[in-house]
């Protein structure tokens, strides 16, 4: 009998968010599952399509924008219900599904505010990423309404790390309601973009470094500027790609002009994700400079695009913060684990690097073994598995 999913999520789908997407269009191919997407905003529409999305329409999110406004003018309170809400409550939980999917605690949030007391014993899986459980999140009462959430015998949640798992126990779930569920990538994509390695280093060749994350604070990206810097008084051409977009961008792109780099530093912003692959293959080492931001409580839970640069191919340097040793294992000829804030640290990783002329060898046993760890099949089995166990304990939807 085919079972109904309702994913759950905030925005469908944010470009940083590729995981969700992957995940829910693998389960389209599984016949026992009938997937249905719920967000509040719809983003990447041509690119990332979708089957049986049923998100809210972009008019009743202006219509509610205008009365909140118009009330907030008027100093008035609003002691009825958003039009949204109605929609959800009424389009939304019309059909009967089987498990509730949250993408995200701030997804199990939203989800909460519409659950009758009808409703509070469907069985409900919760995937925590990241900035959900390590942000000082602003919403009322949110880590009162997970553990709420987690009191439901039908519930669950997830983590794609241990050491997320350990801090989200520190919020107050249990340990038994939580299992980490490793991130995967597409594998088939990116192993046909495998570097082809040379047995020797040009003297004249282009060193060429790379980095794929948003530009925000807790990425650390200012200690990779600096790094560079350093680095490139042993090779003057090398070179800096920065793939992605934020709020930094003007402040780093102003760093490189204070550090006379700008000329050798490339600010490619938000790329495709299928384009990804093929950017990676055209350099020679990735550096995750990631830290704990200590003012928004932000850090790595995992690192997705570290594990696509050793699929490709490169030597990676990583910071010892969040779940980035997880992805890595044990420090070895094509990774380095450092220590976060430290400039000079990235510098002389780089360094070594060259010494050992790793970037011209092959390190598929390394990819390999990172990959056996966090497979597609390993990954989707877990899910189909936690799926099933969740809903055959589970309270029959009514």
């Amino acid at each position: 009998m085919t079972k109904k999913i309702l994913h759950w999520t905030r925005n469908f789908s944010s470009p940083s968010e590729t995981f969700i997407y992957n995940l829910i269009y693998k389960l389209q191919e599984i016949d026992k599952y009938e997937n249905y997407v719920f967000a509040h905003r719809r983003l990447l529409k041509k690119e990332r399509k979708i089957k049986n999305y049923i998100g809210t329409p972009i008019i009743i999110r202006v219509i509610d924008l205008i009365i909140k406004k118009s009330l907030s003018l008027l100093k008035i309170a609003c002691f009825i219900s958003s039009f949204e809400e109605l929609y959800i409550k009424s389009i939304v939980f019309k059909r009967k599904y089987d498990l509730i999917h949250c993408h995200f605690g701030w997804a199990a949030y939203s989800y909460y505010k519409y659950v009758t007391e009808k409703r509070k014993n469907w069985p409900v899986l919760i995937s925590m990423h990241g900035t959900d459980v390590m942000k000082n999140n602003n919403h009322e009462n949110y880590e009162g309404v997970l553990k709420d959430l987690s009191h439901n015998y039908y519930s669950h949640f997830t983590v794609p790390s241990q050491f997320l798992k350990n801090e989200l126990i520190k919020k107050g779930i249990s340990e038994n309601k939580i299992t980490v569920l490793y991130n995967t990538i597409n594998e088939e994509l990116f192993l046909s973009h495998r570097k082809q390695n040379s047995n020797d280093i040009k003297i004249n060749k282009p060193i060429k470094i790379i980095n794929n994350s948003r530009l925000v604070a807790w990425k650390g990206h200012k200690y990779l500027i600096e790094g560079f810097s350093l680095f490139r008084k042993y090779y003057n051409n090398a070179t800096l790609t920065i793939i992605g977009d934020g709020k930094l961008r003007q402040e780093l792109e102003h760093l490189t002009k204070n550090l006379n780099i700008e000329d050798n530093v490339r600010f490619m912003g938000f790329q495709p994700y299928m384009n990804i692959p093929e950017i990676l293959q055209q350099h020679d080492i990735y550096v995750q400079p990631s830290i704990h931001d200590k003012k928004t409580g932000q850090v790595e839970s995992f690192g997705i695009s570290v594990l696509e640069a050793i699929t490709v191919g490169l030597p990676v340097i990583v910071t010892n913060t969040g779940g980035l040793p997880e992805v890595v294992g044990a420090e070895n000829k094509y990774c380095k684990i450092i220590n976060p804030e430290r400039s000079i640290e990235i510098c002389n990783s780089l360094l070594s690097f060259m010494e050992n002329k790793c970037i011209n060898e092959n390190n598929w046993s390394y990819a390999r073994e990172r990959l056996d760890i966090f497979s597609n099949i390993k990954y989707f089995k877990s899910v189909e598995t936690l799926y099933d166990t969740i809903m055959s304990s589970g309270k029959t939807p009514t």
